[in-house]
């Protein structure tokens, strides 16, 4: 891959090329509807090990995107992980519910968890079903809620 952005169809970046900090190997993005019908953002790449250890679910803060975390994905995948990381409603290159796209605002927090959730099972049928989370702030909050309430299990959760 190249400096600069990847684009789909319409032309919409799928994907921000940062130099000197690839995507780990193999990486997908996997746009999926969110509530309300936005369009949500995911990176799924595959692990490299012949015998994944488990889906390493990333979950990064407010105003965080899956970029910032590609080395952290690389370093999880050199450790025989798949990855999944998010751009939530509102962040990164995923639609904003709102018209002023700088505010960050939505009902219900668990407009956040179900996010994860969805964006999970829209990679269920190929990613390991043992599951890590790995998440910051925000993303914390969320992957917590979702522990807590039993809507996702984990074998380890390492929360910033």
């Amino acid at each position: 891959m190249g400096d600069g952005a990847q684009t789909d169809a319409a032309g919409r970046a799928d994907l921000v090329l940062v130099p000197g900090n690839p995507p780990p190997a193999g990486s997908e993005i996997i746009w999926y509807a969110g509530e309300g019908g936005i369009r949500l953002r995911m990176l799924y790449a595959p692990a490299t090990a012949a015998s994944p250890r488990a889906l390493a679910i990333v979950c990064p803060g407010r105003t965080e995107s899956i970029e910032k975390y590609f080395e952290v994905q690389r370093d999880l995948q050199a450790r025989g992980f798949a990855i999944v990381c998010f751009d939530w409603p509102g962040q990164g290159l995923s639609d904003r519910p709102l018209k002023n796209p700088i505010r960050g605002h939505v009902l219900n927090f668990n407009t956040y968890v179900d996010a994860l959730l969805q964006g999970i099972a829209a990679i269920a049928d190929r990613a390991p079903k043992e599951h890590v989370v790995v998440a910051h702030s925000m993303g914390s909050a969320i992957s917590l809620e979702a522990l807590r309430t039993g809507r996702i299990e984990a074998k380890l959760a390492a929360f910033g």
